[in-house]
């Protein structure tokens, strides 16, 4: 699993950069050999009135085909990226699961002998 980390609008030190991807890591370790990468891009999104606010984008893409994005705000650059770390986790689970489902229910109908044009 290979994490792509990019900032816009923000400079980001090596500590940041190292922190955000433990968090990322720590998620979706236990996905990794499902995931072929997931890319997080941390933006500052300034309001007009002076509000400093962090973004954190993060999208996971899957080996074979399809990809999962979350996206997080907060007042800081490693908090954002933890709340979005946290989304992630919960929405790769969720894929994979709808996944392993979806394989069994075909599976199952081709035991009985239904054929795939009547799904």
């Amino acid at each position: 699993m290979q994490i792509n980390i990019s900032g816009r609008n923000v400079e980001l030190s090596r500590s940041t950069k190292d922190k955000v991807e433990r968090h990322l890591r720590f998620g979706l370790t236990r996905f990794s050999p499902s995931i072929r990468d997931a890319n997080c891009i941390i933006s500052d999104e300034s309001g007009p009135k002076g509000a400093a606010t962090r973004r954190c984008l993060i999208v996971v893409r899957f080996r074979g085909a399809g990809k999962v994005t979350v996206d997080a705000e907060a007042d800081s650059i490693v908090s954002a990226a933890s709340l979005a770390a946290n989304r992630a986790e919960r929405a790769v689970n969720r894929y994979i699961a709808r996944k392993r489902q979806t394989t069994r229910y075909r599976r199952r109908r081709e035991t009985l002998g239904i054929a795939p044009s009547a799904i």
